[in-house]
């Protein structure tokens, strides 16, 4: 359970500090040590999710490749809840849609791919 949160955040690690209170019957916590965890502040069933870092910010917004009929399609998409390498995407993907991942940097709009897995 958290109990306290700092209003102050590291600009350089991106962190705080918080006081929780966890359920330590083994004695393995002890006071003053430092801990480092992952929070989960909300869960999502049934949604689209995909890696942080196929997405590409451009002027009309972040976007991502698709591959449709031998070509790579450019979608801006929507994204909502995100950790550190994945993010849920709220608008702009459907389930069938296939991603280019990798290679993606160097593509425009309607280039012609080839799958290769």
């Amino acid at each position: 359970e958290i109990v306290q949160v700092s209003p102050a955040i590291d600009p350089v690690s991106r962190s705080f500090k918080a006081a929780v209170r966890v359920n330590n019957p083994e004695q393995q916590l002890r006071p003053g040590m430092f801990v480092k965890f992952d929070a989960i502040v909300a869960h999502k069933d049934s949604v689209i999710v995909i890696p942080k870092s196929i997405i590409l910010a451009k002027r009309a917004g972040n976007t991502v490749f698709v591959v449709d009929k031998g070509a790579a399609f450019e979608k801006v998409i929507t994204t909502g809840l995100e950790n550190s390498d994945q993010v849920e995407v709220v608008e702009g993907l459907s389930v069938d849609d296939r991603l280019v991942v990798k290679g993606y940097e160097t593509l425009r709009n309607r280039s012609k791919v080839k799958v290769v897995k």
